[in-house]
């Protein structure tokens, strides 16, 4: 599931073959020609791209609520995203009204980059606008270069073979996706904001 990609969770078979490979890498220790020919493997390891996503909203009483994209399209207030990446990456967020063109929100304009770079489960927040239909989520291995706005709406529409898990628990009320090929350098999702609106 997206969820467990995002956690880093893998299958119990798995994890026997790697303390049986931890074994006999420790019974090699001394011999340095072996610890040389498995450093390669090791280093050669990627974890699928992975993001978890959430809104949050500040209820009358002042308290804060983590709710889905659902709860917040529908709340006049003060709505922001929450978003942490599985890994060291570089997120770019951009904003759709209707017809016209996606506009880059994050990072800002004044800042001049292309890209945020965001840490492995360092939580990022950014308030949403008031008038956008969606939001266009984009997390790439590596920094993003110029993109024309056409461009983003193009990668909006998400890459193949991305899954995603909406995790609706009282604890939690979050979206993960993922793309399960270790190798996908990015990750590509939009979000649906069509009924929020703006007192």
């Amino acid at each position: 599931s997206a969820r467990a990609l995002f956690y880093g969770q893998i299958p119990t078979p798995e994890v026997g073959v790697r303390a049986q490979e931890k074994e006999a890498e420790s019974a090699q220790k001394t011999d340095r020609f072996a610890l040389t020919r498995t450093a390669p493997e090791r280093a050669s390891v990627v974890k699928p791209l992975a993001l978890r996503y959430s809104f949050v909203i500040r209820e009358s009483n002042g308290q804060e609520r983590e709710v889905d994209a659902a709860t917040a399209a529908t709340d006049a207030g003060t709505v922001t995203l929450m978003f942490e990446s599985n890994q060291d990456a570089y997120v770019q967020i951009w904003r759709r009204a209707g017809d016209s063109l996606p506009e880059l929100l994050l990072p800002a304009k004044e800042t001049g980059h292309m890209s945020l770079k965001t840490a492995a489960g360092q939580r990022q927040q950014m308030t949403v606008p008031g008038a956008p239909d969606r939001l266009i989520v984009r997390l790439s291995r590596v920094p993003f270069g110029p993109i024309t706005r056409q461009e983003a709406v193009m990668t909006g529409r998400g890459s193949s073979g991305q899954v995603a898990e909406r995790s609706s628990t009282t604890a939690e009320q979050a979206t993960y996706v993922a793309n399960p090929d270790p190798s996908a350098a990015e990750l590509d999702l939009e979000i649906p904001l069509n009924t929020r609106t703006t007192r």
